[in-house]
């Protein structure tokens, strides 16, 4: 698959989404239905899934929650190496956008950081943008 492929809508972008909340996963997913250049292969509702899922899906992107429930257990050299290894484009999403937050996202090597606030018109151009 070639990137330009990706990006001319031949081949669908592949996202893995990881949040602990139901609510905010179910919202998103209702934002990416109306993408159809955009497959959600997964779900992950704790950090250890999202290593494994990533790992294993091998997605276009990863959008996760900035601060999953078990996040902090993870070493940020390991964490940021096997994310951007396995995923082509990290965006996290946070409620919090102060520079707490900017700091661990810059951590685990994510591209963009989003405001949950904002999804409905940020999140899809950061998808397409990082592909």
């Amino acid at each position: 698959m070639m990137l330009c492929d990706v990006i001319s809508g031949t081949v669908p972008i592949t996202l893995v989404l990881a949040d602990n909340s139901a609510v905010c996963r179910l919202a998103i997913k209702l934002l990416l239905e109306a993408e159809p250049n955009i497959k959600l292969v997964g779900e992950a509702v704790c950090f250890a899934d999202v290593m494994r899922m990533c790992g294993e899906l091998k997605p276009n992107v990863l959008v996760m929650d900035l601060r999953m429930p078990d996040g902090r257990e993870f070493d940020t050299a390991l964490t940021k190496s096997h994310l951007l290894g396995c995923a082509k484009h990290v965006l996290a999403m946070s409620v919090w956008v102060d520079q707490e937050s900017k700091a661990l996202a810059a951590d685990y090597g994510v591209a963009k950081l989003l405001d949950k606030a904002c999804l409905g018109s940020e999140l899809i151009p950061a998808i397409v943008q990082g592909c």
